[in-house]
């Protein structure tokens, strides 16, 4: 068992205050749902905006959700009878927008107190 660090909680607190972004998030349909559940979350979104050799716009962001939160998520399509799944966090997050753009998943990654979630997203425009 393994004990949190003064530290370590200053800094959860400190995140989970500063959280304001409004995240939409879109998952894969499962079984009988008829469509893809959407949730409306507050995260905490970093980003960077560059051009490549082509000169396209490159959108590279990462997002950080607690897991404690998304437990207790609706989605706002299915009449609030889908919870998001937590469980399954890493194989169904399809899109992610935010701040007017739209993200797919590049990579995923859940802490060693498995309390947070942070995506590695890409987007091009």
């Amino acid at each position: 068992m393994f004990a949190y660090n003064d530290n370590y909680l200053k800094t959860y607190k400190r995140y989970r205050d500063i959280m304001d972004t409004d995240v939409v998030v879109v998952l894969n349909k499962v079984g009988t749902q008829t469509e893809e559940p959407i949730f409306k979350i507050k995260a905490l979104p970093r980003s960077r905006v560059y051009y490549d050799e082509l000169g396209e716009e490159q959108s590279i962001s990462s997002i950080v959700f607690f897991l404690d939160e998304l437990a207790e998520q609706k989605s706002i399509n299915l009449s609030n009878s889908v919870f998001f799944p937590v469980k399954d966090i890493k194989q169904r997050v399809k899109i992610i927008r935010f701040n007017g753009y739209s993200y797919l998943v590049e990579g995923r990654n859940i802490n060693f107190f498995q309390n947070i979630v942070r995506f590695d997203l890409i987007s091009q425009i």
